[in-house]
């Protein structure tokens, strides 16, 4: 037998349908928004009360005087990092400066020394001579010394350095005596020599050159 319920007749009978439950009661009911407003500000100021704050007013005062100081902080921090920036690149000028001065204290001793070199060796072209060492140096490895007498010396056997270094050539070995003339009288009906005629003219050397002469004599003799 079924569980329903059923009419005489056999018809099942509907329960009724159980009533809506009423709508919840309002936490609290205002009857204006000012008197919301009010209560609203009561609560805050007992919360604010509560974390030891009796004066919103002057809370906000101590919280717009942190933000005022967080930020004074803050720039203070930024400045002292420039500051910072500024005295590294002092110091970097600084070194760049001592480095630059420490070159030229070097090149004036090293000149001073060639100068000294030049005057015992018979170079007459300081600055050719300066050149030709420096570059030498530029060459050799940082652990090696450079004998600059000897090198002057090696250099001046080519004939081209020497002309280039000033160095005056050695004097002509004098003429067999069976090659002298046997009198330096001229042959009668020729006019005499004008002085210096029968010799060749010196060749200049690089320290008598113009600076055109010089240019055109580096370029016939191939003198980077």
């Amino acid at each position: 037998m079924s569980d329903e319920k059923a009419s005489a007749g056999g018809t099942p009978v509907v329960p009724p349908a159980t009533p809506p439950a009423p709508p919840a009661e309002p936490f609290a009911v205002f009857p204006d928004a000012d008197s919301f407003n009010k209560r609203l500000e009561r609560e805050t100021r007992k919360r604010l009360k509560d974390l030891g704050i009796d004066d919103p007013d002057a809370a906000k005062t101590r919280l717009d005087q942190l933000a005022a100081m967080e930020k004074a902080n803050e720039d203070a921090k930024r400045a002292q990092m420039s500051e910072i920036e500024r005295l590294r690149a002092d110091q970097a000028k600084a070194n760049a400066d001592a480095k630059a001065a420490m070159s030229r204290a070097e090149e004036a001793e090293l000149r001073a020394h060639l100068h000294r070199v030049f005057a015992e060796e018979g170079v007459k072209n300081f600055d050719y001579g300066f050149f030709a060492v420096t570059r030498k140096l530029e060459s050799i490895p940082e652990d090696e010394t450079l004998d600059e007498r000897a090198f002057l010396r090696d250099l001046a056997k080519d004939p081209t350095q020497a002309a280039a270094l000033g160095i005056a050539a050695p004097p002509a070995p004098p003429a067999p005596p069976g090659q002298r003339p046997a009198t330096s009288t001229p042959a009668a009906g020729t006019p005499p020599l004008p002085p210096g005629a029968g010799a060749p003219a010196p060749a200049k050397t690089a320290f008598d050159m113009s600076p055109a002469e010089w240019a055109a004599y580096k370029a016939r003799n191939g003198i980077g």
